[in-house]
């Protein structure tokens, strides 16, 4: 029984370690760099919807544009801009 323990210890250790790599053109591996930026930021672009409305466009964290749009409560809330392929 410790040794089903151990081995199932072992293998979520070794989950919660393992890199993302990348081969290099000598056959190296390397640890992959994860850019991710720590906030969202905007950008010079602007998003203008059916009723001519012009809104900012943002970024977010993990790469996906959103626009804040308004209710009529006045509650504002990301409204992620979905692009075709």
């Amino acid at each position: 029984m410790k040794k089903v323990l151990a081995i199932a210890a072992l293998l979520i250790a070794s989950a919660t370690i393992a890199q993302n790599v990348t081969q290099d053109a000598n056959g190296n591996y390397r640890a992959a760099t994860v850019s991710q930026i720590a906030h969202d930021s905007t950008t010079t672009k602007t998003f203008i919807d059916t009723n001519g409305t012009i809104y900012p466009v943002f970024v977010g964290r993990k790469g996906g544009i959103y626009v804040w749009k308004q209710n009529t409560e006045g509650i504002r809330k990301k409204h992620y801009l979905h692009t075709k392929k």
